[in-house]
């Protein structure tokens, strides 16, 4: 009676150690998720950067082109063509930063997976070394030891392998708001450019300067004449 006594203090002795273990490993993952969304927001801020600094410049000649007209069809025609390699550069540049951002999300939740590897290996370590310990002193039934080292076996497992799988879906989640917004970026400046190389085409084959001195005045014209 003594021995069972002293085996079911053990057992609860063991149970509070894997309750610790598994409080600490719900601790680090949320480092860990806070950590995934950082690298996220970073890797967001970094494209919109990038992608500002590519395209303001030619975004900025497009609209002065459609708003003073251009000399010469050629001088249109090369304005069209920078144009045109401005969405290109942009859809390069955002899929090289996906890219980088990919490789450090992966990078956080392969770390996280090492380290829920190692700390399981140094829990289970210690499990031996208190089942040993009782063996020794005690001499207790086989079928109980095995109970008690089941138990801890597979609960330690199910509890890291759903961390694992946890981890990279939490990669998968926080690259899917740098995929979203990078698929946003190249959208508004594709539209964007569309929009005003097709104002530019417009006004060089309506007259340019005409068209556009025409263009702003006509809401003046309808606000209409005195007695209407």
């Amino acid at each position: 009676e003594e021995a069972l006594m002293h085996l079911s203090q053990c057992r609860a002795q063991h149970q509070l150690m894997r309750a610790e273990a598994l409080q600490r490993i719900d601790m680090k993952r949320e480092e860990f998720s806070g950590q995934l969304l950082s690298i996220a927001s970073e890797s967001i801020s970094e494209l919109t950067a990038s992608v500002h600094r590519a395209s303001e410049p030619v975004l900025s000649m497009l609209k002065s082109a459609c708003a003073t007209g251009t000399k010469s069809a050629r001088e249109a025609e090369r304005i069209g063509v920078i144009g045109e390699s401005l969405k290109e550069e942009v859809a390069a540049i955002l899929s090289y930063k996906t890219q980088v951002a990919w490789g450090r999300l992966q990078g956080h939740a392969k770390a996280r997976t090492q380290w829920l590897r190692d700390y399981a290996k140094a829990q289970q370590e210690e499990s031996e070394a208190m089942l040993g310990a009782i063996r020794r002193s005690m001499g207790a039934s086989l079928a109980q030891m095995h109970e008690l080292e089941v138990e801890a076996e597979s609960s330690l497992e199910l509890a890291i392998q759903s961390e694992v799988n946890r981890a990279m879906e939490t990669a998968d989640a926080r690259m899917d708001l740098v995929r979203q917004s990078a698929h946003a970026m190249e959208r508004r400046i594709s539209d964007t450019a569309e929009v005003l190389l097709s104002l530019l085409k417009y006004f060089r084959s309506k007259g340019g300067q005409a068209v556009i001195a025409k263009a702003l005045t006509t809401p003046d014209s309808t606000q209409g004449k005195p007695g209407d």
